[in-house]
């Protein structure tokens, strides 16, 4: 057997069938807001670990999550990860719990008596306390903060959303699961319920950084569209006028709908970007008188990239598709 540590962990854990009721208990809970509160059959929950479980081969991966119903779709901060729940699978993970051995195995192993739980228990054992995701782990300011923020020319304007999954294109959603398309219809339309005031813009180009996207709230007169249903923007380098919408209400709709849907992991306020002035009294500043080259010698070729500020802060430098 493998006599790594974290085979003690549940071991070690004083009332083991409590604490497999007590998680039984937390995604009960977390499966009552997914049928009655959520837009969605598909929900989020952050999974807390024990100091002791935080090296990734102590994780709950293996066993308790590891199919295509409950995976880890990321981490927050150090023993936090994500887990995302399809239409079933949080009675899969109770019926895994259920499952969990209530007294420890134990072998012997020249005149020794060892430990040997099973990966399951010992995973389970690992686990501090799992909670659902909500509001309050999406948003850390106020509404009146936000606008306040916001109404600075220098921010944009737009609030900087990451969702748990990138939002595929539309016309490859007959390829998705029904729960899945369901998340994204549901994100679209609930932006679309506020009017023409929102624009949705994509905020990089990396696949890394797809799910990020940035949301602002414009004056209707300023934007307009034919489409019957918001689409995520790409940068093209065009020029759009847009005026921020700072009403309140509007700002409270919309933060209520992105606190409430489950694909929206956070709601961030951009950066400021101020433009730096040159200093003239500088050392950095004065003329340089440059060697001439020698062109018998060879030289180390030196390349500078430039790759500037994002269009994504620009007042005035991107457009809706």
């Amino acid at each position: 057997p493998d006599h790594s540590l974290w085979q003690f962990w549940y071991h070690m854990c004083m009332r083991p069938n409590k604490h497999r009721n007590t998680l039984i208990s937390q995604l009960e809970t977390i499966r009552t807001i997914q049928k009655e509160s959520s837009p969605s059959k598909i929900c989020y929950a952050k999974v807390l670990l024990k100091p002791s479980a935080l090296a990734k081969s102590h994780r709950p991966t293996r066993s308790l999550f590891n199919d295509h119903a409950s995976k880890i779709v990321g981490g927050g901060e150090l023993g936090e990860i994500f887990v995302e729940f399809g239409r079933n699978s949080i009675e899969s993970v109770v019926d895994k719990l259920s499952k969990v051995e209530s007294e420890t195995r134990w072998i012997s192993r020249n005149d020794k008596k060892f430990a040997n739980p099973s990966r399951l228990r010992s995973e389970v054992g690992g686990i501090l306390e799992i909670q659902p995701y909500s509001s309050s782990d999406k948003r850390n300011f106020s509404i009146d903060e936000g606008i306040l923020w916001l109404s600075d020319l220098r921010t944009g304007g737009a609030y900087i959303v990451e969702l748990f999954e990138e939002i595929p294109p539309r016309q490859t959603w007959d390829n998705l699961d029904q729960d899945k398309r369901h998340l994204f219809e549901t994100f679209y339309n609930g932006i679309g319920l506020l009017g023409n005031s929102v624009s949705l813009s994509q905020l990089s180009e990396s696949k890394s950084k797809a799910n990020v996207i940035s949301i602002k709230l414009v004056q209707e007169s300023s934007y307009a569209t034919d489409e019957p249903r918001p689409s995520i923007a790409k940068f093209k380098g065009g020029v759009l006028d847009q005026t921020i919408n700072l009403d309140k209400e509007i700002h409270s709709k919309l933060i209520k709908f992105l606190e409430s849907h489950p694909l929206v992991r956070k709601i961030s306020l951009p950066s400021i970007v101020n433009t730096g002035g040159a200093n003239k009294n500088s050392s950095y500043h004065k003329q340089i008188n440059l060697l001439v080259s020698n062109k018998e010698k060879s030289y180390p070729k030196i390349e500078f990239v430039y790759g500037g500020v994002s269009l994504a802060i620009s007042e005035k430098k991107y457009i809706k598709l």
